[in-house]
Protein backbone atom coordinates (compact mmCIF):
# COMPACT_ATOMS: atom_id res chain seq x y z
CA UNK A 1 0.00 0.00 0.00
CA UNK A 2 1.69 3.37 -1.19
CA UNK A 3 -1.29 6.15 0.15
CA UNK A 4 -2.60 6.36 3.68
CA UNK A 5 -5.85 6.61 2.63
CA UNK A 6 -6.38 10.44 1.94
CA UNK A 7 -5.28 10.69 -1.39
CA UNK A 8 -4.61 8.31 -4.33
CA UNK A 9 -0.51 7.70 -3.37
CA UNK A 10 2.62 8.75 -5.48
CA UNK A 11 2.22 8.88 -9.37
CA UNK A 12 5.15 6.15 -10.68
CA UNK A 13 6.59 7.51 -13.38
CA UNK A 14 9.69 5.42 -14.10
CA UNK A 15 10.37 1.97 -12.68
CA UNK A 16 13.18 -0.61 -13.06
CA UNK A 17 13.55 -4.21 -12.17
CA UNK A 18 17.09 -6.30 -11.65
CA UNK A 19 16.10 -9.43 -13.47
CA UNK A 20 18.95 -11.06 -12.17
CA UNK A 21 21.72 -11.05 -10.19
CA UNK A 22 24.17 -12.68 -12.53
CA UNK A 23 26.43 -11.19 -14.81
CA UNK A 24 29.14 -12.41 -17.49
CA UNK A 25 31.29 -9.33 -16.22
CA UNK A 26 32.80 -8.15 -12.63
CA UNK A 27 33.32 -4.38 -12.94
CA UNK A 28 35.39 -2.18 -10.40
CA UNK A 29 32.29 -0.34 -9.59
CA UNK A 30 29.69 -2.74 -9.32
CA UNK A 31 28.20 -4.20 -6.01
CA UNK A 32 25.96 -6.89 -7.42
CA UNK A 33 26.25 -9.88 -5.57
CA UNK A 34 27.45 -12.28 -8.80
CA UNK A 35 27.43 -15.32 -6.44
CA UNK A 36 23.51 -15.06 -5.46
CA UNK A 37 22.28 -16.90 -8.15
CA UNK A 38 19.40 -14.95 -7.87
CA UNK A 39 16.74 -14.08 -11.10
CA UNK A 40 13.56 -12.40 -10.03
CA UNK A 41 10.06 -14.95 -9.62
CA UNK A 42 7.15 -14.59 -11.64
CA UNK A 43 5.28 -14.08 -8.43
CA UNK A 44 7.36 -11.02 -7.46
CA UNK A 45 7.55 -9.44 -10.63
CA UNK A 46 3.95 -9.66 -11.17
CA UNK A 47 3.21 -8.16 -8.17
CA UNK A 48 5.66 -5.00 -9.18
CA UNK A 49 3.93 -4.43 -12.26
CA UNK A 50 0.50 -4.61 -10.57
CA UNK A 51 1.91 -1.85 -8.51
CA UNK A 52 3.60 0.13 -10.73
CA UNK A 53 1.04 0.22 -13.10
CA UNK A 54 -2.01 0.82 -11.20
CA UNK A 55 -0.44 3.87 -9.59
CA UNK A 56 -1.25 7.28 -10.91
CA UNK A 57 0.18 8.37 -14.16
CA UNK A 58 -0.39 7.40 -17.49
CA UNK A 59 2.94 7.68 -19.07
CA UNK A 60 4.99 4.73 -17.81
CA UNK A 61 8.64 4.01 -18.34
CA UNK A 62 9.81 0.10 -17.46
CA UNK A 63 13.72 -0.68 -17.25
CA UNK A 64 14.94 -4.00 -17.31
CA UNK A 65 18.96 -4.54 -16.17
CA UNK A 66 20.74 -6.76 -13.65
CA UNK A 67 23.25 -7.99 -13.50
CA UNK A 68 23.06 -8.88 -16.87
CA UNK A 69 19.29 -9.32 -18.23
CA UNK A 70 20.38 -11.48 -21.47
CA UNK A 71 21.56 -13.84 -19.56
CA UNK A 72 17.83 -14.96 -18.86
CA UNK A 73 16.17 -13.71 -21.65
CA UNK A 74 13.51 -16.05 -21.38
CA UNK A 75 12.56 -14.43 -17.71
CA UNK A 76 13.28 -10.71 -19.26
CA UNK A 77 10.61 -12.00 -22.14
CA UNK A 78 8.04 -13.34 -20.05
CA UNK A 79 8.04 -9.50 -17.68
CA UNK A 80 7.99 -7.87 -20.84
CA UNK A 81 4.58 -9.21 -21.73
CA UNK A 82 3.06 -9.54 -18.70
CA UNK A 83 4.27 -5.68 -18.61
CA UNK A 84 2.31 -4.88 -21.75
CA UNK A 85 -0.65 -7.44 -21.53
CA UNK A 86 -1.44 -5.32 -17.81
CA UNK A 87 -0.44 -1.93 -19.69
CA UNK A 88 -2.88 -2.14 -22.64
CA UNK A 89 -5.79 -3.48 -20.18
CA UNK A 90 -4.91 0.12 -18.47
CA UNK A 91 -4.92 1.99 -21.14
CA UNK A 92 -1.40 2.95 -19.90
CA UNK A 93 1.50 4.02 -22.47
CA UNK A 94 4.40 1.85 -21.73
CA UNK A 95 7.91 2.47 -23.28
CA UNK A 96 10.24 -0.18 -22.16
CA UNK A 97 14.18 -0.13 -22.20
CA UNK A 98 16.62 -3.25 -21.31
CA UNK A 99 20.20 -2.45 -20.38
CA UNK A 100 22.54 -4.61 -20.64
CA UNK A 101 26.56 -4.81 -20.93
CA UNK A 102 26.50 -5.69 -24.37
CA UNK A 103 28.67 -8.67 -24.79
CA UNK A 104 25.91 -11.58 -24.72
CA UNK A 105 23.18 -9.97 -27.04
CA UNK A 106 21.95 -12.32 -29.54
CA UNK A 107 20.38 -12.04 -33.12
CA UNK A 108 17.33 -13.60 -31.80
CA UNK A 109 16.68 -11.52 -28.69
CA UNK A 110 17.17 -8.35 -30.39
CA UNK A 111 14.12 -9.33 -32.70
CA UNK A 112 12.38 -9.85 -29.52
CA UNK A 113 13.10 -6.26 -28.73
CA UNK A 114 12.09 -4.84 -31.92
CA UNK A 115 8.76 -6.58 -32.22
CA UNK A 116 8.20 -5.38 -28.85
CA UNK A 117 9.02 -1.63 -29.59
CA UNK A 118 11.86 -1.71 -26.79
CA UNK A 119 14.83 0.43 -26.76
CA UNK A 120 18.17 -0.83 -25.90
CA UNK A 121 20.99 0.97 -23.39
CA UNK A 122 24.50 -0.33 -23.57
CA UNK A 123 27.05 0.25 -20.78
CA UNK A 124 29.82 1.76 -22.73
CA UNK A 125 32.82 3.63 -21.64
CA UNK A 126 33.82 5.05 -24.93
CA UNK A 127 37.62 4.59 -25.08
CA UNK A 128 39.03 1.03 -25.02
CA UNK A 129 41.55 2.19 -22.30
CA UNK A 130 38.74 3.66 -20.18
CA UNK A 131 36.30 1.07 -20.61
CA UNK A 132 38.65 -2.03 -20.05
CA UNK A 133 40.15 -0.19 -17.33
CA UNK A 134 36.72 -0.83 -15.42
CA UNK A 135 34.24 -3.18 -17.42
CA UNK A 136 36.13 -6.76 -17.05
CA UNK A 137 35.18 -10.46 -17.21
CA UNK A 138 35.89 -12.44 -14.55
CA UNK A 139 39.46 -13.54 -15.91
CA UNK A 140 40.63 -9.96 -15.93
CA UNK A 141 40.36 -9.40 -19.92
CA UNK A 142 38.52 -6.47 -21.27
CA UNK A 143 35.14 -6.47 -22.92
CA UNK A 144 35.21 -3.30 -24.95
CA UNK A 145 36.08 -4.99 -28.61
CA UNK A 146 33.41 -7.62 -28.19
CA UNK A 147 30.91 -4.88 -27.22
CA UNK A 148 32.15 -2.79 -30.36
CA UNK A 149 32.24 -5.75 -32.78
CA UNK A 150 28.21 -6.31 -31.67
CA UNK A 151 27.58 -2.46 -32.26
CA UNK A 152 26.43 -2.66 -35.77
CA UNK A 153 24.27 -5.69 -35.51
CA UNK A 154 21.84 -3.71 -32.67
CA UNK A 155 21.49 -0.82 -34.51
CA UNK A 156 20.58 -3.07 -37.86
CA UNK A 157 17.73 -4.98 -35.57
CA UNK A 158 16.45 -1.81 -33.68
CA UNK A 159 17.81 1.31 -35.06
CA UNK A 160 19.99 3.89 -34.54
CA UNK A 161 17.63 5.95 -32.38
CA UNK A 162 16.81 2.56 -30.48
CA UNK A 163 20.06 1.97 -29.34
CA UNK A 164 21.94 4.02 -26.53
CA UNK A 165 24.56 4.44 -24.30
CA UNK A 166 24.88 4.52 -20.03
CA UNK A 167 28.12 6.51 -19.75
CA UNK A 168 28.88 5.95 -15.82
CA UNK A 169 32.17 7.70 -14.93
CA UNK A 170 34.07 6.75 -12.40
CA UNK A 171 36.11 9.24 -10.15
CA UNK A 172 39.36 7.64 -11.81
CA UNK A 173 38.23 7.89 -14.84
CA UNK A 174 37.35 12.23 -14.98
CA UNK A 175 40.89 12.42 -16.55
CA UNK A 176 39.55 11.13 -20.36
CA UNK A 177 35.70 11.82 -19.81
CA UNK A 178 35.74 14.24 -22.72
CA UNK A 179 37.76 11.85 -25.35
CA UNK A 180 35.77 8.60 -24.19
CA UNK A 181 32.97 10.50 -24.80
CA UNK A 182 33.75 11.74 -28.48
CA UNK A 183 34.73 8.12 -29.27
CA UNK A 184 31.25 6.84 -27.90
CA UNK A 185 29.59 8.69 -30.25
CA UNK A 186 31.58 8.74 -33.40
CA UNK A 187 30.91 5.03 -32.84
CA UNK A 188 27.20 5.80 -33.50
CA UNK A 189 25.57 5.49 -29.48
CA UNK A 190 24.42 9.20 -29.68
CA UNK A 191 22.05 8.65 -26.88
CA UNK A 192 23.33 8.81 -23.98
CA UNK A 193 22.37 8.22 -20.21
CA UNK A 194 25.40 10.23 -18.31
CA UNK A 195 25.41 8.96 -14.97
CA UNK A 196 28.04 9.15 -12.20
CA UNK A 197 29.30 6.53 -9.63
CA UNK A 198 28.34 6.05 -6.28
CA UNK A 199 29.47 4.25 -3.29
CA UNK A 200 33.48 5.63 -3.72
CA UNK A 201 35.14 8.74 -2.94
CA UNK A 202 34.67 11.13 -4.80
CA UNK A 203 38.14 13.89 -4.40
CA UNK A 204 37.88 17.84 -4.63
CA UNK A 205 40.46 17.09 -7.48
CA UNK A 206 38.29 14.49 -9.12
CA UNK A 207 35.31 16.26 -9.06
CA UNK A 208 37.31 19.60 -10.41
CA UNK A 209 38.17 17.46 -13.79
CA UNK A 210 34.99 16.41 -13.84
CA UNK A 211 33.69 20.02 -14.07
CA UNK A 212 35.89 21.05 -16.66
CA UNK A 213 35.65 17.52 -18.21
CA UNK A 214 31.76 18.35 -18.80
CA UNK A 215 32.29 21.82 -20.43
CA UNK A 216 34.07 20.02 -22.93
CA UNK A 217 31.75 17.46 -23.62
CA UNK A 218 28.30 20.59 -23.28
CA UNK A 219 31.29 22.06 -26.40
CA UNK A 220 31.44 18.86 -28.40
CA UNK A 221 27.54 18.37 -28.22
CA UNK A 222 26.69 21.70 -29.30
CA UNK A 223 28.98 21.49 -32.21
CA UNK A 224 27.71 18.20 -33.26
CA UNK A 225 23.87 19.39 -33.32
CA UNK A 226 25.07 22.27 -35.67
CA UNK A 227 26.20 20.04 -38.28
CA UNK A 228 23.46 18.07 -38.11
CA UNK A 229 24.86 15.00 -35.78
CA UNK A 230 22.81 15.59 -33.17
CA UNK A 231 23.58 13.97 -29.46
CA UNK A 232 20.40 13.14 -27.17
CA UNK A 233 21.31 13.24 -22.95
CA UNK A 234 18.36 11.15 -21.57
CA UNK A 235 18.01 14.03 -18.60
CA UNK A 236 16.93 16.32 -21.42
CA UNK A 237 13.96 14.53 -22.01
CA UNK A 238 13.12 14.66 -18.00
CA UNK A 239 13.69 18.85 -18.52
CA UNK A 240 10.25 18.65 -20.42
CA UNK A 241 8.67 16.28 -17.96
CA UNK A 242 5.86 19.05 -16.50
CA UNK A 243 5.31 16.25 -13.96
CA UNK A 244 9.13 15.79 -12.70
CA UNK A 245 8.87 19.91 -11.68
CA UNK A 246 6.28 19.24 -9.12
CA UNK A 247 7.65 15.86 -7.88
CA UNK A 248 11.13 15.87 -8.40
CA UNK A 249 11.61 15.47 -4.97
CA UNK A 250 9.53 12.27 -4.59
CA UNK A 251 11.92 9.18 -5.47
CA UNK A 252 8.75 6.98 -6.53
CA UNK A 253 8.14 9.49 -9.59
CA UNK A 254 11.48 8.37 -11.01
CA UNK A 255 13.54 6.25 -8.53
CA UNK A 256 12.23 3.08 -7.66
CA UNK A 257 13.41 -0.07 -8.39
CA UNK A 258 13.41 -3.98 -7.61
CA UNK A 259 15.98 -6.65 -6.66
CA UNK A 260 16.23 -9.71 -8.09
CA UNK A 261 14.65 -10.74 -4.73
CA UNK A 262 11.45 -9.15 -4.51
CA UNK A 263 12.94 -6.14 -2.43
CA UNK A 264 12.08 -2.48 -3.38
CA UNK A 265 14.68 0.47 -3.36
CA UNK A 266 15.77 3.85 -4.47
CA UNK A 267 18.28 4.63 -7.01
CA UNK A 268 21.38 3.74 -6.98
CA UNK A 269 21.37 -0.20 -6.28
CA UNK A 270 24.11 -1.40 -8.44
CA UNK A 271 26.73 1.12 -6.01
CA UNK A 272 25.35 -0.06 -2.87
CA UNK A 273 27.10 -3.21 -0.96
CA UNK A 274 24.48 -5.91 -1.36
CA UNK A 275 25.54 -6.96 2.55
CA UNK A 276 23.76 -3.53 3.60
CA UNK A 277 20.76 -4.48 1.82
CA UNK A 278 18.39 -4.11 4.79
CA UNK A 279 19.56 -0.94 5.14
CA UNK A 280 18.94 0.80 1.47
CA UNK A 281 15.59 -1.64 1.33
CA UNK A 282 12.19 0.33 1.64
CA UNK A 283 9.80 -2.31 0.87
CA UNK A 284 9.44 -6.25 -1.13
CA UNK A 285 7.53 -6.91 -3.99
CA UNK A 286 5.09 -9.26 -2.08
CA UNK A 287 5.08 -7.64 1.55
CA UNK A 288 4.69 -3.69 0.38
CA UNK A 289 6.21 -0.94 1.80
CA UNK A 290 7.99 -0.24 4.94
CA UNK A 291 7.06 2.81 6.85
CA UNK A 292 7.57 5.69 6.38
CA UNK A 293 7.29 4.75 2.72
CA UNK A 294 4.41 2.63 2.89
CA UNK A 295 2.05 5.49 4.67
CA UNK A 296 3.32 8.38 1.89
CA UNK A 297 0.70 10.92 1.84
CA UNK A 298 2.81 13.10 -0.75
CA UNK A 299 0.37 13.20 -3.56
CA UNK A 300 -1.31 15.14 -4.38
CA UNK A 301 -0.57 17.44 -2.13
CA UNK A 302 3.57 17.41 -1.96
CA UNK A 303 3.34 20.05 1.51
CA UNK A 304 2.44 16.65 2.67
CA UNK A 305 5.81 14.78 1.67
CA UNK A 306 6.62 12.22 4.59
CA UNK A 307 10.59 13.39 3.38
CA UNK A 308 11.90 10.04 2.32
CA UNK A 309 13.96 11.33 0.07
CA UNK A 310 15.81 13.32 2.58
CA UNK A 311 15.90 10.26 4.91
CA UNK A 312 17.06 7.94 2.15
CA UNK A 313 19.82 9.50 0.45
CA UNK A 314 21.58 10.64 3.60
CA UNK A 315 22.72 6.55 3.94
CA UNK A 316 26.20 5.75 3.65
CA UNK A 317 27.59 4.39 0.22
CA UNK A 318 24.47 6.19 -1.41
CA UNK A 319 25.49 9.49 -0.67
CA UNK A 320 28.96 9.04 -1.84
CA UNK A 321 28.85 10.03 -5.26
CA UNK A 322 25.68 12.70 -4.92
CA UNK A 323 27.53 15.51 -5.22
CA UNK A 324 29.40 14.97 -8.61
CA UNK A 325 25.86 13.55 -9.44
CA UNK A 326 23.97 17.21 -8.60
CA UNK A 327 27.26 18.80 -10.90
CA UNK A 328 25.69 16.52 -13.59
CA UNK A 329 21.96 17.54 -13.54
CA UNK A 330 23.07 21.29 -13.18
CA UNK A 331 25.56 20.81 -16.03
CA UNK A 332 23.14 19.22 -18.58
CA UNK A 333 20.63 21.61 -17.01
CA UNK A 334 23.05 24.66 -18.75
CA UNK A 335 23.23 22.84 -21.95
CA UNK A 336 20.14 22.40 -22.05
CA UNK A 337 19.41 25.80 -22.00
CA UNK A 338 21.96 27.11 -24.18
CA UNK A 339 20.12 24.90 -26.63
CA UNK A 340 17.03 26.56 -26.11
CA UNK A 341 18.58 29.97 -26.26
CA UNK A 342 20.16 29.03 -29.40
CA UNK A 343 16.80 27.50 -31.37
CA UNK A 344 14.99 31.38 -31.17
CA UNK A 345 17.61 31.89 -33.69
CA UNK A 346 18.97 28.55 -35.29
CA UNK A 347 16.33 25.94 -37.20
CA UNK A 348 18.81 23.06 -36.77
CA UNK A 349 18.15 23.73 -32.86
CA UNK A 350 14.63 24.32 -32.92
CA UNK A 351 14.23 21.20 -35.09
CA UNK A 352 16.07 19.40 -32.14
CA UNK A 353 14.02 20.68 -29.64
CA UNK A 354 11.26 20.25 -31.38
CA UNK A 355 12.17 16.09 -31.84
CA UNK A 356 12.95 16.08 -28.04
CA UNK A 357 9.26 17.02 -27.55
CA UNK A 358 8.04 14.48 -29.63
CA UNK A 359 9.80 11.92 -27.72
CA UNK A 360 8.55 13.24 -24.56
CA UNK A 361 5.26 13.87 -25.52
CA UNK A 362 5.31 9.63 -26.66
CA UNK A 363 6.16 8.53 -23.01
CA UNK A 364 10.39 7.56 -24.13
CA UNK A 365 11.52 10.18 -21.14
Amino acid sequence: MLSDGRGPGPVIRKFKIAVTSDCSLRCRYCFVDKAAGQTVSLRCADAALRMFLEAPGRLKKLEIYGGEPFLRFARVRRVLDMAARRAARLGKTLSVTVATNGVGVRDRDLDYLRAAGARLSVSFSGSGAAHDRFRRFADGAGSYERIVAKLPRMFAALGSDAVGAIFCVHPQGTATLARDFRRLARLGLRRVNLEVVHGFAWSAAARARFVRQLDAVGAYALDEIRRGRPIVFDTFLDFLDPELKRRGACPFYRDLEMFPGGEFSFYPYPFVPRGRGAEVAVGHALEGFAPPYRDCGCDPAPERCSGCRQRYYRLRRVSEGNEPYRERTRFLARLFKRIIAESRTDRVFLDYIRGLRLAAAGGLN
